[in-house]
């Protein structure tokens, strides 16, 4: 797939994820724009960023952002799974953990892409 539709595809499946994840967890109770639009913008935080720093720096749109953007959607929906099988009312609370795990995720995804990138670039001698 070429690079500029994949960054595309990517796009948008991170940051229409976390809106269907805040859709099915209200379950049909809509609390108003104000608690949709903090909640939406907690949940896809971490991928705006990531859109942001693409649209930046363009070198950065064809093998980093289509996988950080992936690996952040994942994390979310996990942290979503996590979350809803949660006893007690703890669930919510959880979510403290979110912005500084994908801190973690974006670093990891940065080491792996500059190594992955390195290893292509390296000079192998006659």
């Amino acid at each position: 797939m070429p690079a500029p539709r994949r960054f595309l595809l990517s796009s948008i499946l991170a940051l229409t994820v976390p809106l269907a994840l805040y859709v099915a967890g209200s379950r049909g109770s809509f609390d108003g724009w104000t608690d949709f639009l903090i909640n939406y913008g907690f949940m896809s935080a971490p991928q705006i960023l990531v859109l942001i720093v693409a649209l930046v720096v363009p070198l950065l749109r064809q093998r980093f952002a289509p996988v950080a953007l992936l690996s952040l959607t994942a994390l979310v929906v996990l942290f979503q799974c996590i979350i809803s099988s949660a006893s007690g009312g703890n669930g919510p609370m959880l979510w403290m953990f979110y912005l500084p795990v994908s801190l973690v995720v974006l670093i990891a995804v940065i080491l792996v892409q500059g190594r992955r990138r390195g290893s292509n670039n390296r000079w192998r001698g006659p």
